[in-house]
């Protein structure tokens, strides 16, 4: 008689304790975290980003179950070279002496920003996992952050993103977007 294991989905029996593999494939995929290795019972050619948003890999910040993250500035810094923010947006983002913030990168230890600013953070990595699913891409959603956006008042809603208050406006532009308003 086979016994299931919750999440390995391997089977044993008893008389033998012997594993068989489940029908799971492996895919590999690329994103801004490197790349991830998932099980899934589809074909590896039939992972797209629909998958990808399930698997909820778009997010450039760990899932966590606190309900007031705070981050490490190195769990940030792949969202700021997303962003192509420099130190001088990053500081302003942040709302930190740049050389607080060279301190926070030459830090061997990891360093919190504190709540406040890891609220905002999570704010943008939602507006940016919005927005790349709207798209369909990293690279379209890039090119739509750094262009003239006339709806925003003639400015790339890159440069929105780094007023804490103009978050918002990016998020509602995408909302419209998805809604069928094209800004």
């Amino acid at each position: 008689m086979a016994k299931k294991v919750s999440s390995s989905r391997t089977r044993s029996t008893k008389k033998t304790g012997k594993h068989k593999e489940g029908k799971h494939r492996h895919k590999s995929v690329e994103s801004h975290r490197g790349t991830v290795r998932i099980k899934t019972k589809v074909s590896p050619q039939q992972l797209d980003l629909d998958e990808a948003i399930k698997l909820d890999i778009l997010h450039f910040l760990p899932r966590t179950s606190v309900k007031s993250p705070t981050y490490n500035y190195s769990d940030i810094k792949p969202l700021l070279s997303f962003l192509g923010y420099n130190q001088e947006d990053s500081s302003k983002l942040l709302e930190a002496n740049p050389s607080t913030l060279s301190r926070w990168k030459n830090s061997d230890k990891p360093v919190d920003i504190g709540k406040i600013r890891s609220k905002v953070i999570l704010d943008i990595d939602e507006v940016i996992a919005k927005g790349v699913r709207l798209f369909g891409g990293e690279e379209s959603f890039q090119d739509w952050l750094n262009t003239n956006n006339y709806a925003l008042g003639d400015v790339k809603p890159v440069d929105l993103l780094k007023d804490v208050y103009s978050i918002e406006l990016v998020e509602e532009a995408i909302d419209a977007m998805s809604w069928g308003s094209y800004l």
